[in-house]
């Protein structure tokens, strides 16, 4: 019951905190060690201890009895669940010939010298582990670290157990207390390790990715500058042409009226060529020609006279043939004698 309950509760405080099971973030190392490992094996503990200090059952204090409980729940925490969590939340690894040769060879280095160190005898060397750490970290970021990590800690507990290290003068479970104690400095140290890489990778990843875009965004106003400005030159140029062409026009304009002669005038007939009983009025034009608008409107007003005159009859045509052939009328006289007789006695009378 404690212990499903314990992780249940770590479950749910990470998911809170938006924990990824990758450990790329330093947030990440710290939720895992502070909420999970630390945290949340707290109820496991605490159950236990108290049961079997209900049932009688416990050796030991209480205080004892819970610190070993907690201890060993933490590291599990520590050891293996960074371990599980990385490798089956990260996609399938797919190295290079030469980067699957370099971990495995720093692999096997890592458990010669664990071995030699823990279960040898070599137990005042085990800064040789170090470096070799520390550079599964640099190269494989999390999963160089995890792995390392679990490693040394299998062949340290080993050790532990079967008294070839210095962890002497009390009992197994002291001695492994003591040794998981030292572990845990050296895990966690790595984890936020490799959580610094992880994110300074991204980090460069993401600058790579922006640096990119802002190349991209750069050739892009670029070409467009580049054709606005060719836009702009062109509209320039055929509003110029225009302005050119509207020019030109003007100016031809100019030259043909300059050049142009004058219109011919009307010609002037002199008085002896001028044809005999055909008089010129003030405004030079001949009686029977009237251009003033009054002389029109004259004209116009005779012939509307004449329109609606009465056709003549029978007889009226007789003696009107009769005036044109010459012949004598009723009146007397000729047509056209009759005519100018008529015209001098209105004169005379007149």
């Amino acid at each position: 019951m404690g212990n499903t309950l314990e992780a249940v509760v770590g479950a749910l405080l990470l998911r809170r905190v938006a924990f990824n099971p990758r450990l790329e973030r330093v947030r990440d190392v710290l939720a895992l060690v502070v909420l999970a490992a630390a945290g949340s094996t707290t109820i496991a503990a605490t159950n236990g201890v108290t049961t079997l200090w209900v049932s009688g059952n416990l050796s030991g204090s209480y205080g004892a009895g819970w610190f070993l409980w907690w201890t060993g729940d933490a590291m599990g925490d520590l050891i293996v669940a960074p371990l599980l969590l990385l490798w089956l939340s990260m996609p399938f690894w797919k190295p290079r010939r030469v980067e699957l040769f370099e971990a495995f060879a720093l692999l096997a280095l890592i458990a010669v010298v664990s071995w030699f160190v823990f279960l040898h005898g070599y137990w005042r060397y085990p800064h040789l582990l170090f470096p070799l750490l520390i550079w599964a970290a640099l190269r494989f970021s999390q999963r160089g670290a995890v792995t390392g990590s679990f490693v040394v800690a299998a062949f340290a507990i080993k050790g532990a157990i079967d008294g070839t290290t210095p962890l002497t003068g009390g009992s197994a479970t002291e001695v492994v207390q003591v040794a998981e104690g030292l572990l845990a400095a050296v895990i966690v140290s790595l984890l936020f390790l490799g959580a610094a890489l992880s994110e300074r990778r991204s980090a460069e990843v993401a600058l790579q990715h922006e640096r990119a875009n802002l190349g991209e965004a750069q050739e892009l106003a670029l070409g467009l500058v580049e054709a606005t400005r060719t836009e702009l030159v062109g509209h320039l140029l055929q509003q110029a042409q225009k302005l050119d062409r509207l020019l030109s026009d003007l100016l031809d304009l100019d030259s043909f009226d300059g050049g142009r002669p004058d219109p011919p005038s009307a010609p002037q007939t002199s008085a002896r060529a001028r044809p005999p009983g055909r008089r010129r009025l003030p405004n030079g034009w001949p009686p029977g020609r009237s251009q003033c608008p009054t002389g029109r409107r004259r004209g116009r007003r005779s012939e509307a006279r004449a329109d609606r005159r009465e056709p003549l009859g029978e007889r009226g045509q007789v003696h009107a043939a009769g005036n044109r052939r010459g012949r004598p009328s009723r009146t007397g006289g000729s047509g056209p004698a009759n005519r100018s007789g008529r015209l001098g006695r209105r004169r005379s009378g007149g």
